[in-house]
Parts: C-alpha cells; structure tokens; sequence
C-alpha cells in the first residue's frame, strides 16, 4: 500500500480520466467518459474514493493559469440539464450572483482558491471534455511514479492539462 502525502487544504484540486475505470467508486465522482476534467473539493471521502480510482485516473494541483485555461477555453455550464457554453457574464451572475459570483474572473477564481461556494461553482460547471493528449499518453496503465501517466502527479498536472488542453 503506497502511502499518501497530505494535501494542502486551500489549493484546487484537477482530476483528469486516464484510463476506464471500475464503476462502483466512480459513481460517486464525476468520471462519465474519458478524458474529462474536473475539480472535487479535496476531503476524506474523496480521497478514499481516489484509492481505488487512482490506477485510472491523474490528479493533482493545478496552476492559476491551468485553471484559467480550461475555464475560458472548455468551460459549458449545466443550464436547465443542457451544455451552454460561457460565453457571457450575464449567465453566470444570474446562476451565481447570490454568492457575489459574477464574471469569469470570479468563477477562476473561486475554483483556485476553493472559496466558501466551491461546490456551487463546480455544480454549475460542466466536466471539461479534453481532447486526446497531443502524442499520446504513454503507459497510462502505470502509475506516475513507475513513469506512468495515472496517480498523484502533485504540480505537474499542470503539464498534461497543457498537453490535453
């Protein structure tokens, strides 16, 4: 059993699909089609979730330019069940003004610093649906630190969102 670092509280937390996974645990974490991004608020019950998932999945910290990135260029909102794509502020502040969310900067925001209407914010958000890494993904059945792509990847997510991005 590997044993797992602690995670800074305050940080954003990117979890993107490598690999299919068992779908008993992912039933609890937004893992539908591979490759999708998102970003779970970091817990107890999360990262127990990540055990079993984690030979499947890559995760780790992502950067204030990596979440800026794929906000403006893969963000859709859930709007009435349907896939809207943010191409206006006066959507987000009708779904989220009442938590003083009212432009993009705003939404970035949040997400990055996990701020008190974290999980409305990634409700409002659809997964990001990435594209298929530019090269490939090599052995992405190996976990990251057997050179693989899956597992705790810590600062360097910021790397294969660029690549998936």
């Amino acid at each position: 059993m590997r044993a797992h670092a602690p995670l800074p509280a305050p940080q954003a937390f990117a979890q993107v699909n490598t690999a299919s996974p068992p779908w008993s645990p992912c039933a609890h974490m937004p893992l539908f089609m591979p490759p999708p991004g998102v970003f779970p608020q970091v817990n107890t019950a999360s990262l127990g979730l990540l055990k079993y998932v984690e030979p499947f999945v890559a995760f780790g910290y992502p950067s204030l330019k990596s979440v800026k990135e794929l906000v403006y260029k893969r963000g859709y909102a859930k709007v009435n069940g349907r896939r809207v794509p943010l191409t206006d502020n006066k959507m987000i502040e009708d779904k989220l003004g009442k938590h003083k969310i009212i432009c993009m900067e705003d939404l970035v925001h949040e997400i990055f610093t996990v701020g008190p209407a974290f999980k409305e914010v990634t409700s409002f958000l659809w997964p990001f649906k990435l594209s298929s890494a530019s090269g490939g993904l090599a052995s992405k059945s190996q976990h990251y630190v057997e050179s693989g792509q899956a597992g705790n990847r810590q600062h360097e997510i910021n790397k294969l969102i660029a690549n998936m991005n």
